[in-house]
């Protein structure tokens, strides 16, 4: 069974605040229909059991979430989770303690990436729903080798050259294969959707709302904490891409 985390791997300064993060059913009116239909994204009025966590952290007995573990350079606050202090080389985690068994599914969460502009700022954060956990590894704190789909803000800033890179959201998705990040053209063939984002270095908090449903990856992003949110990413059935064993990469978005 697969299992749902969010982690943050660092290369440069940065840091990053979990502030909540909530995983819902979403409707039962979705199931069944085919990836063409409309989808109702309303989550259902519940969450599923450890399965969410929200400030104020403090809240938390002995700093135990349940249904959670947490490690590395993560910490506990009272009103956020912090992965990774501003400092160079850090790896914060967080997984669920249990896989999961639901078949359409959303998460919401709010979070924080910044650091000193003058650096880079921090290889990125990833969102996993893969059948293993990873917690050191070199793609996000996950194996290259993982099995299923990463969700991958990408938040490099283009180091000492001087070069503005803008910061990005990418889909990745592997069935076990080694994929080497330095082989380019290896490394896109994973990709299933991308869009720009400029979320690095705000004053406010950002919201994510990711869903999977019917096999379908779709993403979208708050950068204003108005509750208005955009499109970034919208797959295509990932189910049968898989039963095709070829890659598929999505048109390019821009959200600003």
């Amino acid at each position: 069974h697969p299992q749902l985390a969010a982690g943050l791997h660092c290369d440069r300064l940065t840091m990053a605040a979990l502030a909540a993060a909530l995983m819902s059913a979403l409707s039962p009116a979705t199931a069944g229909k085919g990836a063409d239909a409309q989808v109702d994204l309303t989550p259902m009025p519940y969450s599923p059991p450890k399965l969410s966590f929200s400030n104020p952290y403090k809240a938390y007995v002995g700093g135990n979430i349940p249904g959670w573990e947490y490690g590395g350079e993560t910490s506990l606050n009272n009103d956020y989770m912090m992965l990774t202090t501003a400092t160079s080389n850090k790896l914060g985690w967080i997984w669920t303690t249990e896989p999961i068994e639901i078949d359409d599914w959303e998460v919401q969460l709010e979070f924080h990436i910044g650091g000193d502009p003058r650096q880079s700022t921090g290889g990125g954060m990833a969102v996993w729903f893969t059948e293993q956990q990873g917690r050191a590894g070199a793609m996000y704190g996950q194996s290259d080798d993982f099995r299923g789909v990463g969700i991958l803000f990408d938040s490099y800033g283009g180091g000492e050259s001087g070069e503005r890179v803008e910061p990005f959201v990418v889909a990745v998705l592997n069935d076990g294969t080694s994929i080497d990040e330095g082989a380019h053209e290896q490394a896109v063939e994973h990709q299933v959707g991308i869009c720009y984002a400029a979320y690095r270095n705000l004053k406010n908090i950002v919201r994510a709302r990711i869903a999977w449903t019917n096999g379908q990856l779709r993403v979208w992003l708050d950068l204003t904490s108005s509750n208005h949110f955009q499109p970034c990413i919208e797959t295509v059935n990932l189910r049968e891409l898989a039963k095709q064993d070829k890659r598929y990469r999505a048109p390019l978005r821009d959200t600003s």
